[in-house]
């Protein structure tokens, strides 16, 4: 089922979220629904989420929407954050079974989104590729590191390991 359409400033009612480059408000998504259709905020409830249900927090749509794809076809339910704040602001109201979680965020970023998420696995996918950042995260919460650019199977690969790992 698929929450009521929420007002467009509902999140900003909560929290201002920071627009991103070109102006664009984030938004959340309800899987299965367009880009942008649903905005989700600390006061929605989403009833359809499942335990297979992964939170892609990313401001890059189109790596954003790929992982997504992914992942959709692969059998998972996905919701969607394109900015720290956003994530914060739906993981208040949500438990998603896993989070994909890129590092450079508009508001919060996304080593300050890390500090704020318990008992759900987070697989960071960043650019970041330097060793000392990846062990600074994986001994600072995360469960697993993926360097952008990522090969789409091994996304999937280890989406399924953890989520074996934290059932």
């Amino acid at each position: 089922q698929i929450p009521p359409r929420i007002p467009e400033n509902d999140i900003a009612a909560v929290l201002p979220v920071p627009p991103y480059a070109n102006g664009r408000r984030a938004r959340g998504t309800v899987s299965g629904t367009a880009a942008g259709e649903y905005p989700l905020s600390a006061r929605s409830t989403v009833t359809a989420m499942t335990k297979n249900c992964i939170l892609i927090i990313d401001d890059d749509t189109a790596i954003g929407n790929l992982e997504e794809g992914v992942l959709q076809r692969a059998g998972y339910d996905t919701a969607r954050a394109y900015s720290g704040t956003e994530a914060i602001l739906w993981l208040r109201e949500h438990r998603p079974a896993l989070v994909l979680l890129d590092l450079m965020l508009p508001g919060l970023a996304g080593e300050d989104v890390l500090k704020e998420i318990s008992a759900i696995p987070v697989i960071v996918v960043s650019a970041k590729a330097a060793a000392e950042d990846r062990v600074a995260l994986l001994t600072g919460g995360a469960v697993d590191y993926l360097t952008k650019p990522f090969d789409t199977k091994e996304l999937v690969a280890r989406v399924a390991l953890r989520l074996r790992e934290h059932v």
